[in-house]
C-alpha cells in the first residue's frame, strides 16, 4: 500500500512541477505535411520529419510513419500551408507529438 501511494505522489508531483500530462495518449498520431514550390512533399510524422522531399504524398507520409490515414485536415502550422493527417496509429510515448510542436486542439 505504501508503495502505491509514494508511485502516485511522485506521479502527481511531476504532473504539477511540468504543469502537464501527456495528454495525447489516447488518440492517434497526427503527421503535417506540405508541398514545396517545386512540388515536393515534406512531412512531419509521428517517427520522424524529412530531412529531404519526396515525389509524391503517400511516399512522404510513409516515411514520416503516416502510412495510412482515416482524416486529412487543411492546416496552417509553423508558417506553411499544408494538410493535417490524422494517423491509423494510436499515440506510445516513442512517437513524436505533433500536436505539441504546431500546438494543435481538438484533433
Amino acid at each position: 500500500m505504501m508503495k502505491k501511494i509514494i508511485l502516485l505522489s511522485l506521479f502527481f508531483t511531476t504532473v504539477l512541477a511540468t504543469g502537464k500530462i501527456q495528454a495525447s495518449t489516447n488518440k492517434n498520431t497526427l503527421a503535417f505535411c506540405w508541398q514545396s514550390k517545386d512540388k515536393q512533399w515534406w512531412c512531419d510524422g509521428p517517427d520522424q520529419i524529412l530531412w529531404s522531399s519526396e515525389d509524391t504524398l503517400k511516399r512522404a507520409l510513409k516515411r514520416s510513419g503516416c502510412e495510412s490515414y482515416s482524416k486529412t485536415i487543411a492546416w496552417a502550422g509553423d508558417s506553411k500551408l499544408g494538410h493535417l493527417f490524422v494517423c491509423n496509429k494510436k499515440y506510445s510515448k516513442f512517437d513524436r507529438d505533433i500536436r505539441e510542436k504546431y500546438n494543435i486542439k481538438g484533433y
